[in-house]
């Protein structure tokens, strides 16, 4: 059985890797829905957010902010790089204090928070797939399990 290090570091790939796929297939398709771009921008962003909390740093970001689906994908590939960072350099018992968008103050460790990240992400690239298919597309594959059979991981 692996470690939990190793498990986060398959999860940040992972997620790097359906993020940067889901960014691809909507470049490609002519989208109604604006919620599509937003809450991919989130998926995003949100790791930003969560990656500078842990760094202590200021926001440089809003969780609901849009960007353009070709700012993304860059963004994404700098998310995955940090939190590598941030795996090779913290201990995932440190807790980390900080203040959520609605201003109210929390405490979590560094493992607790990459979870999160990684669940939310996954729930709005759900969230996605849904929309997707309601404008007539064709959802993505993001099932962890398919992309655990790929080299990569």
């Amino acid at each position: 059985m692996e470690n939990a290090q190793a498990t986060l570091e398959k999860w940040n790939t992972y997620n790097q890797m359906v993020n940067a796929k889901f960014i691809e297939h909507l470049q490609g398709l002519a989208i109604k829905n604006d919620r599509i771009h937003v809450l991919m921008a989130h998926v995003v962003n949100a790791h930003l957010i969560w990656l500078e909390r842990i760094q202590k740093l200021p926001n440089s970001i809003g969780p609901f902010v849009t960007q353009t689906l070709e700012a993304l994908s860059p963004l994404n590939d700098q998310n995955t790089l940090a939190t590598v960072e941030v795996l090779k350099s913290k201990a995932l018992d440190e807790r980390i204090s900080y203040v959520n968008s609605q201003g109210q103050k929390f405490e979590n460790t560094i493992h607790e928070i990459l979870i999160h990240l990684f669940n939310h992400s996954t729930y709005h690239r759900g969230q996605i797939n849904q929309l997707l298919v309601a404008e007539g597309h064709k959802a993505m594959v993001s099932d962890y399990i398919f992309y655990n059979r790929t080299p990569i991981l």
